[in-house]
């Protein structure tokens, strides 16, 4: 029963947090005239971690309605060897990020982490690698043309220096 509540509790957690967080950017200094000021960034930040601590916690509520009281403990351990399993391989790929993200630069790392993140968390059956590729590629364009071009801000460059 403990264990059913762990997205709730998550859920309300994340999204206190990002409220307090959020709340605090309205004390920032802003130290230039921009069009976007330096508190831009943490309010989109917190605002979406907000939404998806909801999504989170909306759908655990939904989850605890349609629970089977006919799941056995052996289903249980099946579904925790697989979070870890998932867990320990996201980690994997995020340190191996941060190595290669100065070295090899934001393009290439990038679009590499998110085809293998896509394909850690998604079901074996369902894993289609050229629509992952595909997505992971225009995300990454996407993100790097709104930095470039509508922030201003250069990412890492790496090898395509």
């Amino acid at each position: 029963m403990k264990n059913n509540y762990k997205d709730v509790i998550s859920g309300l957690f994340i999204m206190a947090i990002s409220s307090i967080c959020f709340y605090m950017t309205f004390f920032m200094k802003k130290l230039t005239v921009m069009a976007i000021g330096p508190e831009f960034m943490p309010r989109l930040v917190f605002g979406l971690m907000f939404v998806l601590g909801a999504i989170v916690f909306i759908s655990a509520i939904v989850k605890l309605k349609k629970i089977d009281k006919n799941d056995t403990n052996e289903s249980e351990s099946e579904k925790t060897k697989s979070v870890l399993k998932t867990s320990f391989m996201t980690l994997l790929l995020m340190v191996a990020y941060a190595l290669c993200l100065a070295q090899i630069g934001f393009l290439i790392t990038t679009a590499v982490y998110l085809f293998f993140q896509i394909m850690v968390l998604c079901p074996k059956k369902k894993r289609k690698p050229l629509l992952f590729g595909v997505v992971s590629i225009v995300t990454v364009l996407i993100v790097y043309f709104t930095f470039r071009d509508l922030f201003q801000l250069m990412l890492p460059e790496g090898i395509l220096g």
